[in-house]
């Protein structure tokens, strides 16, 4: 049981390495500062790396990855226009604090171009005084600049607004802002942990002109939580082989994820974990066996990659077969699990709430 070129309907890319916010909940706060801030795809990666096959009506790219902001690549337009061309569909998910108004411009005229296939997906969670606590250095006015700039072009989008506790009473104002700007306006529930996380602001005082710094404290609302969020704390505690009803991202969903180190793994969750420092044997493992460049897509193609031993033989084994379990990875019972509930993150218009 493994999956085919002519069978992937989805492929997540992380564009670059680059992001303008500083979210408490990233993974980019596991990774060495070094590693970061320092590559992004060009449209000639893209064109050496993503499979003619792959260009195809039924396939659809998502630009969000775990450590990056699309936006900051600097032939985001480029990209975007090759892979639409080739009659993909492109999801752009963005902080919108990034880049400028004439690049947002042409994404919404790009998406007007190729009718409509390509969406950006706003990450906007507040309004003035509350996005920036947990969009750490997004400033509100470039958001408002590039949002009203891109939905001027009526270029398709959404805008998709993570629930916290700061930002509860914050949704109707979102949402009348959303009406004036005519772009579809979500609630996301968030799916990443229970725990709450600390905010370090920046800013300038108006009067005194010092900059200073404040803790704030952001966590996910109880008036919005993912149903089955607290379970996820259970699975982290066990120790024992015990996969149950996997619903995996490549096998049964036909999915990709290629990271900003060009490695390609089964999903995010894969992606992001293997940045933990000492957290997971797995990944050490897993490099001991096939060796450090047996998933990089500059080293191997795409289909040599999903070909390989793991993917097109051990990773299913490794949920159905106890002589596999040395090389299950525990994050696809925590994430996608008995059915793979856990990782579906539930989207609703304001009125259901």
């Amino acid at each position: 049981m493994y999956l085919k070129l002519s069978e992937v309907t989805a492929v997540d890319i992380e564009l670059t390495n680059k992001c303008n916010a500083a979210c408490p909940a990233c993974n980019r706060q596991f990774y060495d500062p070094k590693s970061l801030n320092n590559f992004e795809y060009s449209l000639q990666h893209i064109k050496d790396i993503v499979p003619k096959e792959l260009l195809r009506p039924d396939v659809e790219f998502f630009f969000g990855g775990t450590v990056d902001d699309a936006m900051m690549n600097s032939q985001v337009i480029e990209i975007c226009d090759y892979l639409l061309s080739g009659g993909s569909d492109i999801v752009l998910e963005t902080n919108t604090g990034a880049n400028t108004a004439a690049t947002f411009t042409a994404l919404g005229e790009l998406s007007n171009k190729h009718d409509h296939r390509l969406l950006v997906r706003f990450s906007v969670d507040g309004t003035e005084k509350s996005n920036h606590l947990y969009r750490v250095n997004v400033k509100w006015k470039t958001v408002m600049r590039n949002m009203t700039a891109y939905a001027k072009t009526g270029g398709k989008c959404s805008w998709q607004y993570l629930v916290f506790d700061h930002n509860y009473n914050d949704i109707e104002e979102a949402y009348e802002i959303s009406k004036r700007l005519k772009i579809p306006f979500e609630l996301r529930q968030g799916t990443r942990d229970t725990r709450p996380y600390l905010s370090l602001i920046t800013e300038k005082d108006k009067e005194t002109k010092k900059i200073e710094k404040t803790e704030v404290v952001v966590e996910h609302s109880k008036k919005f939580e993912h149903d089955h969020i607290k379970e996820r704390q259970k699975i982290k505690k066990e120790k024992e082989y015990n996969p149950r009803n996997i619903n995996c991202y490549m096998i049964h969903k036909k999915q990709i994820f290629i990271d900003s180190t060009g490695k390609l793994w089964p999903c995010c969750y894969y992606a992001s974990e293997n940045v933990v420092p000492g957290a997971n044997q797995f990944y050490k493992d897993l490099q001991k066996k096939y060796g450090r460049d047996w998933n990089n897509v500059f080293k191997h193609s795409v289909e040599e990659i999903i070909n390989h031993e793991y993917y097109k033989d051990v990773l299913y084994k490794t949920f159905v077969d106890e002589k596999y379990s040395h090389m299950f990875n525990n994050m696809c019972q925590l994430e996608c699990g008995d059915g793979g509930y856990r990782s579906e993150t539930k989207r609703v218009k304001l009125e259901d709430k």
